[in-house]
């Protein structure tokens, strides 16, 4: 289930929307059914939708562990914090919001979003985009159960995404955690470097929890500007 900012709500099956429409239609009286009053109608609807909205997402968490998302793949809403909360007034076991990241402090905004989770979250918070690539690490480290990855480079369905190897190879996304210590590469452009490669073979021979990622900075006041979510234990 989900939805792409900008575009009609979420709605849960035509018959269930349908349903409710048709309820908030009629108002019952002594002696028959008589149309309700406008204002009345439309409050009934809105309040009848999401009764029955909830009771789908609910039915349908009965058969399997359901993930509810939201989606925007123009930019990066404001009050993210607001998004969250509406995803969260629907029964489910994991809770997704993504977004097209076009500067770091879109990425920090995203990844605030696991700043009140304590341990292991069922929210799961990354951007996408170049510039939102690293938060698919990061947000793990700050709580996400899983991120996604493509079977190869070739295969990203979306922008930024990384590969499944990369993310268990390169970066031992399976040994990260909470305690795990950030470096990173900044500059632009960066796709080329064998830094990130160079580093986290360092790391993995060597044995030190730490993780070394790519940020790809038009702005350095941008990319500061999102250092206390980062985390960065150094960059270079």
């Amino acid at each position: 289930l989900g939805q792409a900012h900008g575009q009609a709500p979420l709605r849960i099956g035509r018959q269930a929307v349908a349903m409710a429409g048709l309820a908030g239609q009629t108002g019952r009286k002594a002696g028959g059914v008589v149309p309700a009053q406008p204002h009345c109608r439309q409050c009934f609807r809105a309040r009848s939708t999401r009764i029955v909205e909830r009771a789908a997402v609910a039915d349908l968490r009965r058969a399997a562990l359901l993930l509810i998302s939201f989606h925007s793949y123009r930019e990066t809403p404001e009050k993210l914090g607001n998004v969250l909360r509406r995803l969260k007034a629907f029964p489910g076991d994991f809770y997704k919001v993504v977004a097209l990241s076009s500067r770091h402090q879109d990425n920090a905004a995203l990844l605030g979003l696991h700043a009140t989770a304590r341990g292991k979250s069922n929210v799961l918070a990354f951007a996408l985009g170049d510039v939102g690539s690293p938060t698919r690490v990061l947000s793990v480290l700050r709580g996400a159960p899983f991120t996604y990855g493509a079977f190869s480079p070739e295969e990203a369905v979306a922008p930024g995404q990384l590969a499944g190897t990369e993310l268990l190879e390169r970066y031992r996304l399976a040994r990260l955690s909470a305690k795990t210590a950030v470096y990173g590469l900044i500059g632009n452009p960066i796709a080329h470097s064998l830094s990130p490669a160079v580093h986290n073979a360092a790391f993995a021979a060597r044995g030190p929890d730490a993780v070394y990622l790519p940020f790809r900075v038009e702005l350095l006041e941008d990319f500061l500007e999102a250092l206390d979510t980062y985390r960065l234990s150094g960059f270079s």
